[in-house]
């Protein structure tokens, strides 16, 4: 951001979001994209959250959350989220393998998750013949249900739970019911229990935790419209929305814990932040400061997108680079949750690796 126009970023900000994982970074952006000024604030050392990335021994990269993502073909919802800061051009988003975008490996036995309710019933049923009745039945219920949720309205309003019980009729009973109670009421095999909650990892939810709602959206949002990846990894939606926030005069601080909330008549006025880890370097656009002051909002202004030559609204890249990670660079740990990551020095064929590349 060019020194002119910092010159009243200190006055003060109109909005204030606390976390720079992905919902923080699109609600930050969009806030900026509308003229509000906007300051980001990461207790972390990186932006992004799930969707960074880390580099060890030169040739690996990992994602660290960024699997694969679903409803991301024309039209869908995320596309339609960063069309409405202007990337949608910006991301692209590569289809998985339609014919099995997960593999279910056991000693004896491979399953692939397929896109297509109907292709997925026939592997299933292909995989456990002797079960093909049963499959029928658990498999009708998880279509019925996910595909009665409507996730712009379900569960957020009464008139959504309604119109889910009218569409999902017989199958509502079991929507909040564990996803184990439902498997072993149709009484089905070990194995087969093991393989059709398979991608419970997905919403992150052991299957006796998990409602049978939940499973059934997961289900509907990939099998529908397949599994996608961005092009270049999950740190690519981080350092494009990065660049909206910071084109559009925002502000992002790493290391920045918040300590309070200012509230004043029910409503968040301002904060304070303060790190643990000194400051040793300012970048243009992305700065950190100890105070964060919501009573002196700033003077609206036009909204402008990133590497718009019209609006004259150039991001400083390099400035949102700086809070990624990079080569040589480790993300300080966390303990949300543990992940064994492997590196295989070795060709698939050296290692006798079965399965599809």
């Amino acid at each position: 951001m060019p020194s002119s126009t910092r010159a009243g970023q200190d006055a003060g900000f109109d909005a204030i979001v606390v976390g720079a994982g992905i919902g923080g970074m699109v609600s930050a952006a969009y806030l900026a994209a509308a003229g509000k000024r906007t300051l980001l604030l990461e207790a972390y050392n990186v932006i992004g959250g799930y969707t960074h990335a880390f580099r060890r021994a030169g040739k690996w990269e990992f994602d660290v959350g960024v699997h694969y993502l679903g409803d991301c073909g024309p039209g869908g919802a995320i596309p339609t989220i960063l069309r409405g800061v202007g990337l949608d051009r910006k991301v692209e988003f590569l289809p998985l393998d339609p014919a099995g975008f997960d593999t279910i490996v056991f000693p004896d036995l491979t399953v692939r998750i397929p896109v297509g309710w109907d292709n997925y019933l026939d592997n299933l049923c292909a995989a456990f013949p002797a079960e093909r009745q049963r499959i029928r039945k658990v498999v009708g219920i998880l279509r019925r249900i996910g595909g009665s949720i409507d996730h712009s309205r379900t569960p957020a309003s009464l008139g959504g739970q309604a119109a889910f019980v009218r569409r999902a009729g017989f199958a509502t009973r079991w929507a909040m019911l564990p996803l184990t109670t439902l498997l072993d009421t149709y009484r089905l095999s070990p194995r087969l229990k093991a393989a059709m909650p398979a991608q419970y990892g997905t919403y992150a939810s052991p299957p006796h935790r998990t409602p049978v709602a939940v499973h059934a959206f997961m289900l509907q949002n990939f099998l529908s419209d397949g599994a996608w990846f961005p092009r270049g990894g999950g740190q690519v939606l981080s350092a494009r929305l990065g660049e909206v926030i910071v084109a559009n005069g925002g502000q992002i601080r790493t290391r920045s814990t918040v300590r309070r909330i200012r509230t004043e008549h029910g409503a968040a006025t301002g904060g304070r932040a303060g790190g643990r880890h000194p400051v040793r370097r300012t970048h243009r656009g992305v700065q950190r400061r100890p105070e964060a002051d919501l009573s002196r909002p700033g003077r609206p202004r036009a909204p402008q997108a990133p590497h718009d030559p019209a609006g004259g609204a150039v991001p400083d890249v390099a400035a949102v680079l700086q809070l990624l990670p990079r080569r040589g660079r480790r993300p300080r740990p966390v303990d949300t949750e543990h992940q064994l990551l492997l590196g295989a020095h070795r060709r698939r064929r050296h290692l006798a690796v079965q399965g599809p590349r």
